[in-house]
């Protein structure tokens, strides 16, 4: 039993930000009434407030300060609550009702731990007190865990699915894809991006590879070139590589100078104003970079959350994350696991592509053939299991100095969600600027 002066679990800024939103924008009532009941609130008044504006929304009236004022004081609640001045502290307690649904889960799910609470608190009640049948007791206690309705969302009738699936197949038909497009976010690396169909929203995609293969340089390019070419709004964690680090790098690719000349100041004259273009296309770039050296996952959930939507997340990588940094060598493959885990959880929760990077342990390196495999995945836990996708990087002139092909990156998909064969694309190796290019292929005409 919890010590009596332990207060049950709740969150008062949940409920005041949930009902803000509400009076904020008044689509959030239709988005989250099935998500969280007037009961669910803990502090009663709050459980008030949310009951008058259901009621104002079911009869299809606008609900703000005024309509919501009037409906509590036709209750007699408009003191008991503070008056109007409580409406006006919960509309200016968020600026914006973007993350309505997320408070609205953390309401939902503290209240699901006081009635885990209370039914623990009854059944206890029944085991001290043996002058009762202990079957019939058992049942009673059965009955009440029973009664504790989990919540489960997303869930829909086969009909409207099948609907939206054949009216993107019918906007194809009559929108056929042009040479060189694909159905995802395109990343302007033709081959990689025919090779996957452009990254998709709400998967896990894992990026593997050695030190020094240009997993980091290759994420952290399509990022760029996402928000550059379709507008998307990227989040990048960086927890290995600064956020200026990464800028330079940048400089230094759409420049073609390297990046120590960069720092070092050498830009020859007549190139400024190509240094002025390259900065004037980062700046504009609706990308968001974290560079926490060992954030939790709750850090970067809670990133997400305050600076979204996203519709990409990148994260630098798995094997520095705290909960694997924390981990002792026992514990390691499942702290993995609950990240890769989570990861993927976000990228449903949150409609994103989750991409997320990987070492590999050195076993790849005793092979004469040294293409990287799953089983090369360091401590992979849950890794490939959790991934939609898995890809994996590899340049043969990292191992061969006298390699036939010089500068070719392979990206190898060992795990496809689609089922596709497993054939890598090749990309064009800068070790200069440290950036991928496509490679132009002659072609010859019959």
């Amino acid at each position: 039993m919890p010590p009596i002066d332990r207060l049950p679990p709740f969150s008062e800024e949940a409920e005041q930000a949930l009902l803000g939103s509400a009076l904020v924008d008044t689509d959030v009532v239709q988005r989250v009434r099935p998500i969280v009941k007037p009961d669910d609130f803990y502090i009663v008044k709050n459980g008030w407030v949310w009951d008058a504006i259901l009621s104002v929304h079911e009869r299809q009236q606008r609900c703000d300060a005024v309509t919501l004022r009037v409906e509590m004081e036709s209750r007699r609640q408009l003191d008991e609550i503070g008056g109007p001045a409580y409406l006006t502290e919960l509309m200016i307690a968020v600026p914006t009702a973007i993350h309505a649904e997320y408070y609205a889960d953390i309401v939902r799910r503290k209240a699901l731990r006081r009635k885990m609470l209370r039914a623990a608190s009854d059944i206890a009640q029944l085991a001290y007190d043996e002058t009762g049948d202990e079957t019939d007791q058992l049942s009673i206690a059965r009955g009440k865990i029973a009664t504790l309705e989990v919540p489960i969302d997303n869930v829909e009738l086969i009909g409207p699915i099948v609907a939206r699936v054949a009216a993107q197949v019918e906007d194809r038909y009559d929108n056929p894809l042009k040479p060189g497009q694909v159905t995802g976010m395109a990343t302007g690396l033709t081959e990689f991006d025919l090779m996957t169909g452009g990254l998709e929203k709400r998967l896990l995609e894992i990026f593997a590879a050695r030190p020094g293969m240009g997993k980091t340089s290759l994420l952290i390019q399509i990022a760029i070139e996402l928000a550059r070419r379709e507008g998307r709004r990227v989040f990048i964690g960086s927890l290995e590589m600064s956020k200026e680090e990464l800028i330079y790098r940048q400089l230094s690719r759409l420049m073609d100078i390297p990046a120590k000349d960069l720092k070092a100041g050498k830009v020859p004259d007549d190139r400024w104003p190509e240094f002025l273009q390259a900065q004037s296309i980062l700046d504009a770039l609706p990308i968001y970079i974290y560079d926490v050296p060992s954030p939790s996952v709750a850090h970067i959930e809670s990133a997400i959350l305050k600076h979204g939507p996203f519709d990409v997340v990148i994260l630098d990588h798995l094997g520095l994350m705290y909960e694997v940094q924390s981990a002792d060598d026992r514990s390691k493959v499942n702290a993995i696991g609950r990240v890769t885990r989570a990861c993927k959880v976000m990228a449903k929760t949150h409609d994103v592509c989750f991409c997320l990077i990987s070492q590999l342990s050195r076993a790849c390196e005793s092979r004469d053939d040294k293409r990287p495999l799953l089983v090369d995945l360091r401590d992979s836990g849950h890794i490939d299991q959790d991934a939609d996708d898995v890809f994996m990087l590899y340049r043969d002139d990292y191992y061969n100095d006298n390699s036939e092909t010089p500068n070719i990156c392979e990206i190898i998909p060992r795990k496809r969600r689609s089922n596709d064969p497993f054939q890598a694309c090749e990309l064009y190796w800068q070790g200069r600027t440290t950036s991928f290019r496509n490679i132009v292929r002659p072609s010859i005409a019959l």
